[in-house]
């Protein structure tokens, strides 16, 4: 019996770590993708008003 269960744990460990390599694939990476486009042009400002005062500083 004891032996099932492990058995049973091994390909339930396989099935669920093939399944996040593909949620990670089609979901994550998409949904990052998505993300930056949406984000990058609203947060821009910001990167760029730091760079400019980090600039002057050095100066």
């Amino acid at each position: 019996m004891a032996e099932q269960i492990s058995a049973l744990a091994s390909a339930s460990e396989t099935i669920s770590g093939i399944d996040g390599i593909y949620m990670t694939i089609f979901i994550g990476l998409p949904l990052c993708n998505w993300l930056y486009k949406v984000l990058e042009p609203k947060l821009r400002p910001f990167a760029l008003k730091s760079k400019e005062e980090k600039n002057m500083e050095e100066a």
